[in-house]
Formats: structure tokens, C-alpha cells, sequence
């Protein structure tokens, strides 16, 4: 189950994280692009994503197909997550 709830800056998007049978809402940080079906998400460092996870955007599900960390000067700053759609 994901327990990291992250902050909104940039978009107040329906967003969530799905794991384990079971859904949290969390705040997504910035929604960069949308190009036929395929997201890229900012979020807050700090979270393990596993491959069983799906997101969930405007009550569409979208397979995770990449996780990227980007770091600072000394730490990870965000995680971006590259969406597919599932449909």
C-alpha cells in the first residue's frame, strides 16, 4: 500500500497510486506532458514504487513504465514516472 501522501505545487490533478488491492490518493506535483496516452509525473522523492503499482489520472489507469530519480547536490530531489495507458 503506498503511504507517502505528496504535496501539490504545480496542478491539482485526481491522481493515485495503486498497489496492493488498495488505492491511497496522492498529490501530484507537476503533470509535464500528455502525448496520446503517455504521462510524465513529478513526484517528491522518498517513496519505493514497485512494478506492481499502477497510477491512476483522471480516472484513467496507466501502467508505470519508467521511474526516474533526479538528484540535487546531495540527495534525490523527485521521481519522475513515465505513464502508459492500460486501454
Amino acid at each position: 500500500m503506498v503511504k507517502k501522501v505528496w504535496t501539490v505545487k504545480y496542478a491539482d490533478l485526481p491522481a493515485r497510486l495503486k498497489a496492493n488491492r488498495g488505492t491511497e490518493k496522492v498529490g501530484v506535483e507537476n503533470l509535464e506532458k500528455y502525448i496520446r496516452g503517455e504521462f510524465t509525473l513529478y513526484l517528491e522523492a522518498g517513496v519505493e514504487i514497485t512494478e506492481k503499482m499502477r497510477a491512476e489520472v483522471y480516472g484513467k489507469d496507466y501502467e508505470i513504465t519508467f521511474v526516474s530519480a533526479v538528484r540535487d547536490k546531495d540527495s534525490i530531489h523527485h521521481l519522475e514516472l513515465q505513464l502508459k495507458s492500460t486501454s
